[in-house]
């Protein structure tokens, strides 16, 4: 989400926001997507999902990093997102 943010795709993000992508996941310099974007569409997209969206407590320590903490439930769906994400790129480049 942070990449599609940044670079300006208000669809993509809202593809991850209907499958239950967390818009408030930090990059690896603590920047979620909303602080990566410029884009004053995203950004209202952005707050609303973060106006919306129940917190998980679950974590999970992910092995590379010992300081970096995230949800199992988080880290499931951006497995999956991304998955999905992918194949609908592929589908609308051909």
């Amino acid at each position: 989400m942070i990449i599609a943010a940044y670079h300006g795709h208000a669809q993509i993000v809202r593809l991850l926001l209907q499958y239950k992508a967390d818009p408030t996941l930090k990059d690896s310099f603590g920047k979620c997507a909303i602080e990566r974007t410029r884009d004053r569409k995203i950004i209202k997209i952005l707050e609303d999902a973060e106006n919306n969206k129940p917190m998980t407590t679950s974590i999970l320590k992910r092995p590379s990093n010992k300081n970096k903490m995230f949800t199992v439930s988080k880290y499931e769906q951006v497995s999956r997102i991304m998955g999905t994400v992918h194949q609908q790129l592929i589908c609308t480049q051909t």
